[in-house]
């Protein structure tokens, strides 16, 4: 656990800061001791950077202190960790409320995609980089799906393999890269996984007030300005890069060589 005092996706030093504050048990699950300030938020600063567009927590995380805070993520002991310092409500969200949304956003997410592949576009080998856990469109099976979540430090530290390089077809990340110290890297590792005229759907939450008051697992704030930073700096073609739902969306397509 560090802090930074430059923008964390295109590292440009032209930002500006305010003062915002971070659960305490984000540091406690991240890096395993608890914070000298109790159950109370630590103050800490945002940064929003003027060249991209990006904001995000000064606090940055190792990739090691990333693997044990997803570890059984949503689990049983991240669950009682995380109500010991934010009441047991956050167990019923985990249990039943986050079920249902993430029921309905399959749907938001099928009709998005309608509007840009065809209903008789079908897919072999599909990826979901972040380990969301959405299955895929009806119209597309039978075909290869795999998951990868954040809990591995492959997945963080070393990119991981899940096929041959470039083999996939499509590359689902929702709700990943707003979680990540390091989200180039990540987005990076996303684009050598996809074969040349495959597709990229990446979803970030859109938070058009992030970081004006507390942080928590969100220690990134998105928007297309710096989802389109992204998308530069790799080999794709941008589909589309805007809003959908509550979300801010890029849909993107690995440029042929």
């Amino acid at each position: 656990m560090h802090t930074i005092d430059h923008c964390a996706l295109c590292t440009s030093p032209a930002i500006l800061t305010n003062a915002a504050e971070l659960y305490p048990f984000i540091q406690h699950r991240m890096t395993g001791t608890a914070p000298s300030t109790g159950k109370s938020l630590i103050p800490t600063t945002v940064i929003r950077c003027t060249a991209c567009g990006f904001a995000h927590s000064a606090v940055r995380f190792t990739a090691e202190e990333e693997q044990r805070f997803y570890t059984n993520y949503g689990r049983d002991d991240y669950l009682d960790q995380r109500c010991y310092y934010e009441g047991e409500q956050m167990r019923h969200y985990f249990l039943y409320t986050r079920l249902g949304t993430n029921a309905l956003r399959l749907r938001e997410f099928d009709n998005f995609l309608a509007r840009y592949i065809p209903g008789t576009v079908s897919f072999d080998r599909v990826l979901d980089y972040g380990g969301l856990g959405m299955t895929v469109p009806q119209r597309w099976s039978p075909c290869e799906y795999m998951s990868s979540d954040l809990s591995g430090v492959s997945g963080l530290a070393q990119g991981f393999s899940v096929w041959d390089g470039g083999a996939v077809d499509f590359l689902i990340s929702q709700q990943c890269l707003e979680h990540v110290s390091d989200p180039m890297r990540i987005w990076l590792d996303m684009v050598q996984q996809v074969r040349a005229g495959g597709w990229i759907y990446v979803e970030v939450p859109n938070e058009s007030r992030y970081g004006s008051g507390h942080i928590h697992e969100h220690i990134n704030g998105f928007n297309p300005s710096s989802l389109e930073y992204l998308a530069s700096t790799a080999g794709v073609d941008v589909v589309y890069c805007g809003a959908d739902t509550n979300n801010w969306v890029l849909l993107a397509r690995v440029k042929s060589s």
